[in-house]
Parts: C-alpha cells; sequence; structure tokens
C-alpha cells in the first residue's frame, strides 16, 4: 500500500489520478474535512491526520510499503509554520513510517532545500531532506517540476503557475 500525504493540492491530485490509472493501492492523509471529502473522489482510502500529529500518522501509515510526502506550506499560517509542517512534520512520518515497516520514502522539495539556508523556507526543508537521508529508508527527492516531467508525464508546473496567472497555455 502506498501512503499519500498532500494528495489535495496540485501535485498530490496529478499523482492520484496516475496511481489510481495503474490500479494502486493508495490512502491518503487528510488534515481536514474538506480535504477528506476531496481525497474520497481521488484514493481508495482516506486517514485523518496531521504530520504535525504524531499519533495520528500510526493509523495513516499502517501498512504502507511506500510514503509519497508531499505535504508541506509554503507560507505560515498560525501553527502551520516552515519547521513544524515541512521539518518536524516530516521526521514525524519518518518515525511512523519506519516503526509501520515502510520501505521507501519520496519527497518533493523545492529548489534551494539547504538546513544552512538563512531563509526559513529553504532551511526548514533542508531539514527534511538531513532527516530523510539519515533515516536510513531508501529515499528519493525530486522538483515538483520534475515530479510531473518524469515520473507523471503531466505539465511542468511553472508553466502551470504561469498560466494561473493569465500567460499563454503553451508557456514553461
Amino acid at each position: 500500500m502506498i501512503l499519500v500525504t498532500g494528495g489535495s493540492g496540485f501535485v498530490g491530485s496529478h499523482l492520484l489520478a496516475a496511481l489510481r490509472e495503474r490500479q494502486a493501492s493508495v490512502r491518503c492523509l487528510a488534515r481536514s474535512a474538506t480535504s477528506e471529502q476531496q481525497l474520497l473522489s481521488l484514493a481508495a482510502e482516506v486517514a485523518r491526520g496531521d504530520v504535525r500529529d504524531s499519533d495520528s500518522l500510526v493509523r495513516a501509515t499502517e501498512g504502507a510499503e511506500t510514503v509519497i510526502h508531499l505535504a508541506a506550506v509554503n507560507r505560515e499560517r498560525h501553527e502551520a509554520t516552515f519547521e513544524a509542517v515541512n521539518a518536524r512534520g516530516t521526521v514525524n512520518l519518518l518515525q511512523a513510517a519506519q516503526a509501520a515497516g515502510a520501505k521507501r520514502f519520496f519527497t518533493v522539495i523545492g529548489l534551494g532545500a539547504d538546513p544552512d539556508s538563512p531563509h526559513p523556507l529553504a532551511r526548514s526543508q533542508g531539514l527534511a531532506q538531513e532527516a530523510i537521508r539519515a533515516s536510513g529508508m531508501e529515499h528519493r527527492s525530486v522538483t515538483a517540476g520534475q515530479f510531473l516531467r518524469r515520473t507523471l508525464g503531466g505539465p511542468d508546473y511553472r508553466a502551470y503557475l504561469w498560466q494561473q496567472r493569465g500567460g499563454p497555455a503553451n508557456a514553461g
């Protein structure tokens, strides 16, 4: 079984469509009732939880062989800080995945992820990457654009953002 976090986002929705096409066994982590409803139409199973809540990750990771971690914040809101979600949330998920016996951990990162960066977003993603490398799990990290182009054969994320801002459909 594959556990996906961040399945209701842009990258996650493309991933879930591809996994559904391949008839993969998928469980998604849903932080809210709204996300849960959206994910029920995209995935076979939904577990309510949050990467900031270690206890909620126990059920979510149960039986997972692979974890695809897409949940992240790129703008801080209240308790959803870069540190709490991107760094500690990734550590929480890694620990739960390891305890559940998961073998593989894949994630999408931002460009410039660096634990020594003076920029909080890049630092939080860099800390997450350090934790993933130190976990001993089989792992792979790619940028959103790489993921969409190479893994899904889908649209380039930069082109998508350009289109959302009124650019031409073939931009990128």
